[in-house]
């Protein structure tokens, strides 16, 4: 019916106008997330001189591992955090983690070139960072984009709508991981 269509069309647009730039922020933190974990991290094999090199599996476990860890701790960076950062700023954090993106594809086809991507322990940190990252930037938005709406009993829309968005992110991070993947032989 067009006209339910128009009356949610008509609620939610005040709504979307005062979150959109939260929004976004959580949006893209998730399309980054999606495009390289877990896709590429679990094509890095360990190089010749790796102490995982005869454990592939480990390898892999280990740095899943690194990224649930800095997750857990970026979200718990959160509450304090919160403070220091200002909203109208997060953008700045959302928009460096794409670096992020050739960083990793550079780990899976040329780890050879930079010990940040080339060795064990630069991996893992580079896992660690990317996740504490996602975690705090993430958890920032989703706590910044209700408190945007300037009437109170807006808030609860608000999150349904960020979460709704969110779920965006990860779709169309997930539909950026193939093309993360083209040129990679099978």
């Amino acid at each position: 019916d067009g006209s339910t269509w128009g009356q949610l069309c008509k609620r939610l647009s005040p709504i979307l106008l005062e979150i959109w730039p939260q929004a976004m922020n959580v949006c893209a933190v998730f399309l980054v997330t999606m495009a390289i974990f877990p896709g590429v991290v679990v094509h890095w094999l360990p190089l010749a001189a790796s102490s995982f090199r005869n454990s592939k599996q480990l390898y892999g476990n280990i740095l899943i591992g690194c990224f649930q860890v800095g997750d857990v701790l970026g979200r718990t960076m959160t509450g304090p955090l919160a403070k220091r950062i200002a909203p109208a700023k997060l953008w700045i954090l959302v928009l460096l983690r794409f670096a992020f993106i050739p960083l990793f594809m550079l780990g899976q086809r040329s780890p050879g070139s930079s010990l940040l991507w080339g060795s064990d322990v630069g991996r893992m940190v580079l896992c660690t960072l990317f996740a504490i990252s996602n975690g705090l930037a993430a958890s920032l938005a989703m706590m910044f984009g209700p408190e945007c709406c300037s009437v109170l009993e807006k808030r609860e829309v608000a999150g349904m709508a960020m979460s709704a968005i969110m779920v965006t992110g990860i779709f169309a991070g997930t539909l950026l991981a193939f093309a993360t993947q083209i040129g990679i032989p099978t």
